[in-house]
């Protein structure tokens, strides 16, 4: 699905009109991207998805992504490139309103005919990646889209919503927030699912579409933080283990209790259930704090 196929199928030029209006002039910041503006990004990165599918399969042969990411398959059906390709294409459509330079507001200036490329303000677009910003643009474009582009929106829009809310969470330095390494990855592995693999190929995309020689070192900020991921999520078991342990240790009076102390101390169901099968093995009803 390339740009001429998904904005002018059907002849639909309102959405190719509406989809470019809303990105053509939109700034970014020239040290993240300097290949230009928030349109020049998107067409990069929908080109780079197979390529970024070829360079996830290949650093899967080298430690420790051969452990980080043992039980992903990065083959895709070709409804999962389609999907790619879509999510793609509205990753960073939230750009057109949360787009600031200097701490003012892009649409503002772009309706004021203000030159903020004079300005030397920095340009930020902070939230970009909520559904705040890309739900109401998405909607829009929706009203101009064919029925087969519609379709394909809707049928998957939590997955597509699910990438374009996470595509950013590399973007710091200790890599995937704590909750989110509970919930996916696994004593140091990620977890396999759909969600997760497309997930990754877009965050790949992402930092291809940009001038080449800016590439490499996008490239290994995505793996420093995903190693950096894997290690919280070591940490995350390690901690649990000795809690456990001290669970173990300790005289409950009762599951309830047991269950309401380790609730309170951070651990998740899946841990809390464990620690009390263990010193309970008899108690199945574990319903309280565990849901």
């Amino acid at each position: 699905m390339n740009f001429k196929d998904w904005i002018l199928l059907e002849d639909s030029k309102s959405l190719a009109k509406a989809y470019v209006d809303l990105l053509k002039d939109v700034p970014q910041d020239p040290n993240h991207h300097p290949e230009g503006n928030a349109l020049l990004h998107i067409q990069l990165v929908r080109k780079s998805v197979p390529k970024a599918i070829a360079t996830l399969k290949s650093i899967k042969n080298r430690e420790p992504f051969t452990h980080i990411l043992s039980d992903i398959n990065f083959d895709v059906t070709p409804l999962e490139k389609q999907i790619l390709y879509l999510a793609a294409w509205l990753h960073d459509i939230g750009k057109s309103t949360a787009t600031t330079v200097g701490g003012i507001n892009f649409n503002y200036l772009r309706q004021m005919d203000i030159m903020y490329q004079m300005d030397g303000g920095k340009i930020k677009s902070i939230g970009h990646d909520a559904p705040q910003h890309y739900m109401p643009q998405i909607n829009r474009l929706k009203d101009l889209a064919p029925e087969s582009t519609k379709d394909l929106y809707v049928k998957n829009k939590d997955l597509i919503n699910f990438l374009i809310d996470h595509h950013m969470d590399l973007m710091n330095s200790d890599g995937f927030s704590s909750s989110f390494v509970r919930e996916h990855f696994v004593d140091g592995k990620l977890i396999n699912s759909q969600k997760i693999k497309l997930l990754l190929i877009l965050m790949w995309s992402d930092k291809m579409g940009r001038t080449e020689e800016t590439i490499p070192k996008s490239i290994r900020n995505n793996e420093e933080r995903l190693i950096a991921s894997s290690n919280r999520s070591v940490e995350q078991k390690r901690k649990a283990e000795i809690e456990q342990q001290k669970a173990k240790a300790k005289g409950f009076n009762s599951p309830e209790q047991m269950i309401d102390i380790l609730t309170r101390r951070g651990l998740t169901p899946q841990q809390v259930q464990t620690a009390v099968q263990n010193k309970f093995p008899g108690y199945q009803q574990i319903t309280k704090g565990t849901e």
